[in-house]
């Protein structure tokens, strides 16, 4: 068994551009997200505001009400802003996490996805500790007082990688393990039954918590700045 973190090479470009079977899936998540987007938005595109909602209507708004609610109860009513940020990423980890249910190799068992969202969240939390000036930016890293400097700046850097490496761990530690099982199984494949009450811990209990840990300490970081 051969598990190439960058994922398969299918297609170079000039050598220099890479095309994986991680950015194809990503690819494939991202348009699939953007569909459900596009449809989800004209359920409501036309609809009367004194309607209420029907069906389908139902779901997509609860679905809305939950993350905003997560969103404000988290970070306060003044940063409704971040729903959409916070709203698209958590469906996106959540689906990318999950799809291993349906036989691919969750893009988030690759560090090259994993450091790409964390480098997101890093961005909008510098972005909001900018708020208050070069200065009140720099003054930060010596608060409480003058000898933490060394470690606040650790504590800063070491953010984003704590973001890129849990979420990538545990997502390669449940592809693997499942990789395995199904290899000792090859030969006897009556018993593959047998490897399907995993996929419940490694892909759904574990892809729904990583992404609720990934959201929550991306939102606990760009309030801890304001």
């Amino acid at each position: 068994m051969q598990v190439s973190i960058g994922g398969t090479v299918l297609y170079r470009l000039f050598n220099i551009i890479t095309i994986t079977d991680m950015v194809v899936v990503t690819w494939g998540i991202m348009l699939f997200l953007s569909i459900l987007a596009y449809f989800g938005g004209r359920l409501f595109k036309n609809r009367p505001i004194d309607k209420p909602p029907e069906g389908i209507e139902n779901v997509v708004e609860a679905i809305y009400d939950l993350i905003s609610g997560f969103v404000v109860n988290s970070m306060g009513e003044h940063n409704k802003k971040y729903i959409s940020y916070f709203g698209t990423l958590a469906a996106f980890l959540l689906v990318a996490n999950l799809s291993g249910l349906v036989g691919f190799r969750p893009p988030t068992s690759d560090l090259h996805t994993t450091a790409a969202l964390a480098i997101l969240t890093f961005i909008l939390v510098q972005k909001t500790a900018f708020r208050g000036g070069l200065l009140s930016y720099l003054k930060g890293f010596a608060e409480p007082f003058f000898p933490l400097l060394p470690l606040n700046i650790i504590g800063e850097v070491a953010a984003p990688f704590s973001l890129t490496f849990r979420l990538f761990g545990n997502l390669l530690s449940g592809y693997l393990i499942m990789t395995i099982v199904y290899t000792a199984l090859v030969k006897i494949w009556p018993l593959f039954f047998l490897a399907q009450p995993l996929h419940f811990y490694f892909d759904v209990f574990a892809g729904v918590i990583q992404t609720l840990i990934f959201v929550s300490l991306s939102m606990a970081y760009i309030t801890n700045k304001e």
